[in-house]
């Protein structure tokens, strides 16, 4: 599966996230593979780049502040001074009780402070309340692309322009992000795109407007009376390929 959960923060309105340190503290903080094993039941993966593992781009490993480093984490957040009380909103209508409420274990448990964990009843609610600034606390989000992409990943969720028109809702902006999106899409080959892309993404790593938290993955199954069955990435069954055995 295409698809990529995040925990954000609402940078534009809300300086309690402005230290980097601090976001890069509560990644560290997170214990994705236990997450994913033991909430999921291996059925997603830990999440360590903001490019999914099915496109071309990828690198395993390109987010340190991925890594779970409870002792890093507890020290980074202590530097920056780091609140002693957050609160972490997710929707109630997509079966993320559980994971978000692991994330917040981790937070308590690893930096020493209070979570608060805001349930919402739709996801609209928490787009709706970012939008209006009536909510300022981390969030879920999640990011299924429109198109076989790296550049999916990157312009609808993290350019300038997507806090306006797209799904920017950590109001993140970065010029020099915004400029190596536009060298990407006006590169001459695909190879000379994804390296700006790829640098691109470097710049989320080290700024961490949103957290990776975990990669989805298709649990789907199939008869055995067929046999050639394809999914694609936008999680469509290629139907032309199946075949009746």
């Amino acid at each position: 599966d295409a698809g990529i959960a995040y925990i954000g923060f609402p940078l534009k309105y809300n300086k309690t996230y402005q230290d980097v340190r601090i976001r890069r503290a509560i990644s560290m903080a997170i214990d994705r593979k236990t997450i994913t094993e033991e909430i999921f039941s291996g059925t997603t993966a830990p999440a360590d780049d903001f490019i999914n593992p099915l496109l071309a781009g990828y690198r395993p490993g390109a987010c340190a502040a991925c890594a779970y480093d409870p002792a890093q984490a507890r020290r980074l957040y202590a530097e920056a001074k780091g609140p002693k009380r957050l609160e972490l909103g997710y929707n109630a209508d997509g079966g993320h009780k559980e994971w978000i409420e692991a994330v917040a274990n981790n937070l308590r448990a690893n930096l020493g402070i209070e979570v608060t964990v805001r349930p919402f009843e739709k996801f609209q609610g928490i787009l709706d309340a970012l939008d209006a600034r009536r909510y300022s606390g981390m969030f879920r989000m999640g990011w299924a692309i429109d198109y076989p992409s790296v550049e999916n990943y990157l312009t609808p969720i993290f350019s300038t322009g997507a806090a306006k028109t797209g799904s920017n809702y950590a109001g993140y902006a970065n010029p020099e992000f915004d400029a190596l999106l536009e060298k990407g899409d006006t590169a001459a080959t695909p190879e000379e795109s994804l390296k700006y892309y790829q640098q691109a993404d470097d710049l989320l790593i080290k700024d961490l407007p949103y957290i990776p938290v975990y990669f989805y993955r298709i649990n789907a199954g199939y008869s055995q009376h067929v046999r050639g069955v394809k999914i694609d990435l936008l999680n469509h069954v290629d139907w032309t390929s199946v075949e009746r055995v």
